[in-house]
């Protein structure tokens, strides 16, 4: 049984996670490529959710800080996402609402303690790093407009294969925080590649041969972007590229030059091509296949700290085999169709 901890403010905390949902419901309404998620999540959440929780409650049994089980997801997105997919699948299993409420609340407290901000973005920050954290990046000056350019498109082209390799799990493959205000008035924005290299999805596809790519960018005041809850950036004023002052880019925690960066440039072009010739080939069920090894992958660190098996149940690979895509969730959400899901979740 988990154990939660009740709060005086759990309501407030409730209500600011449904408004967060607002923006990142709104802004794509789940109809990316390579299909319509809701179309197929129907096939795999119940025990996704089943599992997730069930993994939560052994870790709680045994003791384990609950700092140590948000770290093994190491970034805030990827326990925050996955918030709303638990919580549907609870409710197909009719699970009271007040145990919903009570396991958001406490993945909500999981956010938290990796992040020095709100859990909830309300000011359009994502704040990771202490002030002190971000003094201490030492950065290379923008000597040449064509640097900005290059590190800008750098940044669009491992988006695109990371959009590639996850689908729109954007989570467990990026994290952009900040905006982080400095004494002199700039700011620093950083982007956050993960798992670029996991080859369990993808052994057919070439990719690079690296876990991680850090970008941190240093702008000055002319800059205005909002990152919401689920790490959705919006840029509201300036140019990336002429408004950039400084960057540092690592690979694998270590310094590199753009230079060598963009020599990758060809192997995520050779993915993302190859992925998206994949995905127009494919059926529904090789696809919803995909998304559930995706999914399983989301959840992983949980049965990885208790020396599970973290890979999709035979039981999923039945269900999508035997499956049908649910021609109800087709259509384009509407405002009031956002309204009314954000309604049903705790």
């Amino acid at each position: 049984m988990i154990q939660f901890i009740d709060a005086d403010s759990d309501e407030v905390r409730l209500q600011k996670y449904r408004d967060s949902l607002i923006s990142a419901w709104g802004y794509n309404d789940y109809n990316d490529w390579p299909i319509k998620y809701n179309t197929i999540m129907h096939l795999f959440l119940e025990e996704f959710a089943e599992e997730f929780i069930s993994d939560l409650s052994d870790l709680q049994a045994q003791n384990i800080d609950k700092r140590c089980i948000a770290e093994a997801f190491y970034n805030p997105a990827r326990l925050y996402r996955i918030i709303h997919s638990v919580i549907f699948g609870l409710r197909m299993k009719k699970i009271p609402i007040e145990s919903q409420r009570k396991i958001a609340l406490y993945m909500l407290d999981l956010v938290k303690l990796l992040k020095e901000g709100s859990e909830f973005n309300e000011d359009g920050t994502n704040i990771i790093l202490s002030e002190q954290q971000v003094k201490d990046i030492e950065m290379k000056e923008v000597k040449d407009p064509v640097e900005g350019r290059l590190v800008q498109g750098l940044c669009g082209v491992i988006w695109a294969y990371t959009e590639a390799i996850f689908f729109r799990a954007h989570d467990v493959t990026k994290e952009i925080h900040g905006i982080y205000k400095l004494p002199d008035g700039n700011q620093v924005l950083v982007r956050e590649y993960l798992n670029l290299n996991f080859r369990t999805f993808w052994d057919q596809f070439p990719l690079i041969d690296y876990k991680s790519i850090r970008i941190y960018a240093k702008y000055n005041q002319n800059i205005q972007v909002s990152i919401d809850a689920y790490n959705h950036l919006f840029l509201r004023a300036g140019n990336y590229v002429q408004d950039l002052i400084a960057y540092r880019i690592e690979v694998d925690g270590k310094s590199s030059e753009i230079n060598d960066v963009m020599q990758l440039t060809g192997d995520f072009q050779k993915t993302i091509e190859g992925i998206y010739d994949w995905s127009r080939r494919a059926d529904w069920h090789e696809i919803a296949n995909k998304y559930a090894d995706i999914y399983w992958f989301r959840k992983s660190p949980l049965p990885i700290m208790l020396g599970k098996e973290w890979m999709v149940p035979n039981l999923i690979r039945r269900k999508i085999s035997q499956g049908a895509i649910d021609e109800r969730r087709l259509n384009t959400l509407s405002g009031e169709n956002i309204a009314r899901l954000i309604s049903l979740v705790v």
